[in-house]
């Protein structure tokens, strides 16, 4: 029969309880807190002194200052700091023997592994939190405005002071760098990946910064000539030009019905006895030719009488 008083008293810690503790006892020694311009997290990757944290908590000083947990302090320089994805390494001289974490893979993660996230929130040392893995693959965008990939999505509580810390697996292996929370919310909290920071952590060692290609193109908008979105036939100019030609034809119905009906009123007119247009442009013409008939005939008869007249006049004066 099962005692559970027994079984209690035999084992007092449960598979995840030792799980938690295990990971805590393993990777908290090689927990740092990282003094800038405010107070973060970092963790210790290797023998030599290199600490990795957060770009936002170094806040773009060349020194800071690490404060280790066994209450020593050391100075730091800066050896690579990357905004577009959030992480700084660190060097500094640290004791002999002093812990260090493993960075693991993190593309082995599946949504609800086990995670403990291990930092100084808020100024409270060797702070050990629990949750599981909520999503995977997040983008996140990041104070310089450019897009992390690869970001992974906890449970797991975080504070102010837990950036910079690690995201640790199971395993005892550092899956990701904590980074950011949404305020307000609850259980919504993000870390950098760990395969992210092992490619900064190599261009920072090799290059003293993360070197990204680009192709010298810059993009820009820019409006669309009218004439290219009609023989495109796309865009807001393209559907009103349609428009357009539909109110065009139905004024153009229009105004061949006005003049349809203008005709017909002529026409009417006409019949009630008034003459039609071509009638009275008749009457016109013929009118002016007489007149200019009459015209002719006045200027034939003046000059005949003033020729007389001068030739009375002329024989008068010779003789």
């Amino acid at each position: 029969m099962f005692d559970a008083a027994t079984a209690l008293s035999a084992d007092p810690l449960d598979a995840y309880s030792r799980t938690v503790a295990g990971v805590a006892d393993r990777v908290g020694p090689a927990v740092v807190r990282v003094e800038s311009r405010g107070i973060g997290s970092g963790v210790v990757i290797a023998g030599d002194g290199l600490v990795l944290t957060n770009s936002h908590v170094i806040s773009g000083a060349a020194r800071v200052r690490i404060a280790l947990p066994e209450g020593g302090s050391a100075e730091a320089r800066v050896l690579g700091d990357d905004p577009d994805t959030d992480l700084a390494l660190l060097r500094a001289d640290l004791p002999k023997g002093s812990a260090v974490a493993v960075l693991g893979d993190s593309k082995a993660l599946k949504r609800g592994h086990l995670v403990v996230a291990i930092g100084n929130p808020l100024g409270f040392e060797s702070t050990v939190t629990a949750g599981v893995v909520s999503a995977l693959g997040r983008s996140l965008r990041a104070r310089s405005g450019r897009l992390i990939d690869d970001v992974i999505q906890t449970d797991a509580a975080l504070n102010p002071g837990n950036s910079g810390g690690p995201l640790v697996a199971a395993s005892g292996e550092v899956v990701g760098i904590n980074t950011a929370m949404i305020g307000g919310a609850q259980g919504l909290c993000f870390a950098v990946s760990s395969n992210t920071a092992l490619f900064a952590v190599s261009e920072f060692i090799a290059h003293g910064r993360v070197r990204r290609a680009h192709i010298g193109v810059a993009v820009t908008t820019l409006p669309v000539p009218r004439r290219v979105a009609l023989a495109a036939g796309t865009g807001p100019q393209a559907v009103r030009h349609r428009r357009d030609r539909a109110g065009r034809a139905r004024r153009a119905r229009r105004a061949a019905r006005g003049r349809h009906d203008r005709g017909a009123g002529r026409s009417r007119r006409g019949r009630r006895g008034r003459p039609d247009p071509p009638a009275r442009r008749r009457a016109h013409r013929a009118g002016c030719q007489r007149d200019r008939a009459a015209a002719g005939e006045d200027r034939a008869g003046g000059g005949d009488r003033d020729g007389a007249r001068g030739g009375g006049a002329g024989q008068g004066v010779g003789r």
